[in-house]
């Protein structure tokens, strides 16, 4: 097993700045992650979901047969809270 934990990191930077290489150097078969509590205040939930769908495309082109697991946020503040909850309400919807 491999843990990539990266804490303070956002979905958009690791979406278009890092996962490639990191699934091209690690060829995982499971991905856990819990991202976007960090992005909820800088970017709008759009931003997330579209960084969501590219890190997903991008995990499916690495590996089609790919388990990717997404954990549900927490937030620790109100107006964080107010973006964490339509925020998963999408990635549910």
């Amino acid at each position: 097993m491999h843990h990539e934990g990266h804490s303070g990191w956002q979905a958009v930077n690791i979406a278009n700045q890092y996962l490639e290489g990191w699934l091209a150097d690690s060829k995982p078969d499971v991905v856990q992650f819990m991202l976007g509590t960090n992005d909820v205040s800088r970017h709008t939930t759009d931003d997330i979901i579209g960084a969501y769908t590219k890190m997903v495309n991008l995990m499916r082109a690495s590996n089609p047969s790919m388990k990717i697991i997404v954990s549900p946020l927490e937030s620790s503040g109100s107006m964080a809270q107010t973006g964490i909850v339509l925020l998963m309400y999408c990635v549910a919807g």
